[in-house]
């Protein structure tokens, strides 16, 4: 990945939630990104000249549409520090929502055939398999999103986690 492409990537999840969040949420996505991308494309829409900003901003959007945006959201989500903490309500996302989106992922990115080519049984025990998977999948994401299990302590060890890392 290029560095304009991170830079897009954290532009286009500000655009995003500056679109679907308070103010507030908004404006600690831009710190994050000034901070992250040296702050180039809030250059570009402060720029002196409209046509400047305007292009760059037409420019900026056009890659993140083009970039795989689930990818990108679910790497915001997973981030322990974040998970939901960034979506406000006009986003309209909620926990099922990226659950599937989620489950869409795995699916392209995990989308193999079996090797060889197979009996109907072993088509039957290989897509068995596969639902297991997505079934753990699952139920590890919704465990991560309300604390528990695994994830049940995290909230008391997240500053030394932080520290350490």
């Amino acid at each position: 990945m290029c560095p304009d492409q991170v830079l897009l990537t954290f532009t286009g999840i500000f655009l995003y939630f500056q679109k679907h969040s308070s103010p507030a949420v908004a404006t600690g996505m831009a710190k994050r990104i000034e901070k992250r991308c040296t702050g180039i494309f809030l250059y570009f829409q402060k720029h002196s000249s409209p046509a400047v900003a305007t292009g760059m901003a037409k420019r900026i959007e056009k890659r993140w549409k083009a970039l795989d945006q689930p990818m990108f959201v679910l790497a915001l989500v997973l981030n322990p520090f974040e998970r939901l903490s960034r979506f406000g309500d006009k986003a309209a996302v909620s926990q099922f929502t990226l659950h599937t989106i989620l489950l869409e992922t795995y699916r392209r990115v995990r989308s193999r055939p079996p090797k060889n080519s197979c009996s109907p049984d072993e088509q039957a025990t290989y897509d068995k398999e596969k639902e297991k998977k997505e079934r753990s999948i699952s139920e590890a994401f919704f465990s991560y999103l309300a604390g528990k299990g695994a994830f049940a302590d995290w909230e008391q060890n997240k500053a030394a986690f932080e520290h350490v890392n």
